[in-house]
């Protein structure tokens, strides 16, 4: 507490939370206290008006901003770093300006100091600061500055640029090895950037503290320059919001006096808006996804050729077993099969699609994998059991097309053709349709409005989908 008094009365700003009076020995019901009068801040905390409005205009964003970065600036001026910046800590007065609060961890920064506790709250600490990372001590005026890229990431989009500074988190990990395209494409399926501000945010987001942006860096940042609304028209827009605020926190204390104070959930910023357990962003497309993914394996392997990596930094929920990673053979069928389809996707990419999908089926499948390119599959019917093999195949001259094969090994047929329509529907977001192979001595790809499996066709309607699916019953038609 003597740390937090000492900071704030060095620090005099109209963006940090004023200190107006205090005293060390007190005495309250028989106790000793220390006695803190702080500035008034009726407008609340800013992470109110984000976790229950959602996100800023950007020139909202920009003008809060500003003041944080302004009420910082003086802060390291002192030679005082923060250590906790984050939305709680971020008070709004009558007018709502922006006022810096909380200064218990704070720190004073002598000349060429390196710092070593880790401190702060989680998703707003800089990489550096985890005590795995900070064995040479890190520099806690660069670490506030990722602590403000964060804070407008979400002041931007709503919710938080990544859901933990893990490296197995898909956005953190993109961070990490400096993948901004790939970081932006996930995150503008549901958020709005501005170039100028993607490229702010990327110079902050360098997990190298020594390539980070400084603070007046960021100040002369094309995006920082920009245009800026007035404090009547930000205190106008915000005194809307504050009724949104004050009617959403009414109804938590309702819940709160009827559950107790311990029960209820507690809402977090982003709320509703992204799944904490997704890869991606929701609403982030399905053959995107896929292409994303693909791109990772090819990735993770250079950087396996290259030595750069170890086993703990890749992302586990896109790598490949080793199996997996020696290839697929061509598909050359040495009778024509009609169970089959294109795709169109590289086949390791294809692969991990299938195999996610049979995971799924492991409740009423038998599922076992067999080799590097296919799953030997069991299944009960009334009729009795049905086995078959799906296999994933590589074309002649197309890296970036595979073909998915079925072949019965044992059982009724018409029972082995539902189970492949099964898998057919399951995997139509990656499948090429309208593209043929040809035989074994023609390999190449060619366009046409019809393949073998429309020659004739019976409808055969599945329990797990209300489409209708066609599918092979002659194999009069050459493939």
């Amino acid at each position: 507490m003597e740390r937090e008094i000492d900071a704030m009365q060095k620090i005099e700003h109209k963006n940090i939370l004023g200190l107006n009076d205090y005293s060390l020995d007190e005495q309250f019901r028989n106790k000793d206290v220390i006695l803190v009068v702080l500035e008034l801040a009726p407008g609340g905390e800013l992470f109110e008006y984000l976790s229950f409005t959602g996100a800023f205009e950007e020139q909202i964003t920009r003008s809060y901003f500003h003041q944080l970065i302004e009420g910082l600036k003086a802060a390291h001026t002192e030679e005082i770093c923060h250590r906790d910046l984050k939305p709680e800590n971020l008070l709004l007065d009558k007018d709502f300006q922006l006022k810096i609060a909380d200064f218990g961890f704070a720190q004073h920064m002598v000349k060429s100091t390196t710092l070593k506790t880790e401190c702060g709250t989680t998703g707003y600490m800089a990489p550096e600061m985890f005590n795995n990372n900070n064995k040479k001590g890190y520099n806690g005026f660069l670490s506030d500055i990722w602590a403000c890229g964060v804070i407008l990431f979400i002041m931007q989009a709503g919710f938080p640029p990544y859901q933990k500074p893990i490296k197995t988190d898909w956005w953190y990990h993109k961070l990490c090895i400096k993948r901004f395209d790939r970081f932006w494409l996930a995150h503008c399926r549901t958020a709005n950037f501005s170039e100028e501000l993607k490229d702010l945010l990327n110079r902050i987001f360098t997990v190298d503290p020594n390539e980070r942006i400084s603070l007046d860096e960021v100040m002369k940042h094309k995006w920082y320059l920009g245009k800026i609304p007035s404090a009547d028209k930000v205190k106008k827009i915000l005194a809307k919001k504050k009724k949104l605020v004050d009617q959403a926190n009414e109804k938590v204390r309702v819940q709160q006096q009827k559950q107790g104070y311990g029960g209820g959930d507690v809402r977090d910023i982003g709320d509703g808006e992204t799944d904490v357990n997704a890869d991606f962003p929701s609403g982030t497309p399905q053959n995107l996804i896929i292409a994303l993914k693909a791109d990772d394996r090819k990735e993770q392997e250079k950087e396996k050729d290259s030595g750069e990596v170890d086993d703990d930094d890749e992302d586990k929920e896109t790598e490949l077993d080793q199996d997996e990673q020696k290839g697929f053979p061509l598909y050359e069928p040495l009778i024509n099969v009609f169970t089959k389809f294109e795709c169109k996707y590289d086949p390791a990419s294809v692969y991990a699609e299938l195999k996610d999908e049979l995971e799924k089926k492991s409740e009423t499948w038998d599922v076992e994998a067999d080799g590097c390119n296919q799953f030997n599959i069991k299944a009960n019917t009334l009729n009795g059991n049905v086995s078959f093999v799906v296999s994933v195949f590589s074309v002649k001259d197309h890296p970036n097309k595979s073909i998915i094969e079925c072949q019965r090994r044992k059982g009724e047929s018409a029972a082995f053709r539902f189970f492949y329509v099964d898998i057919r529907n399951r995997m139509d977001h990656i499948s090429a349709k309208g593209i043929v192979i040809k035989s074994s001595e023609d390999s190449d790809l060619t366009t046409s409005t019809a393949s073998p499996e429309d020659a004739t066709t019976t409808t055969t309607t599945t329990t797990t989908t209300t489409t209708t699916i066609t599918t092979t019953t002659t194999a009069s038609s050459s493939s």
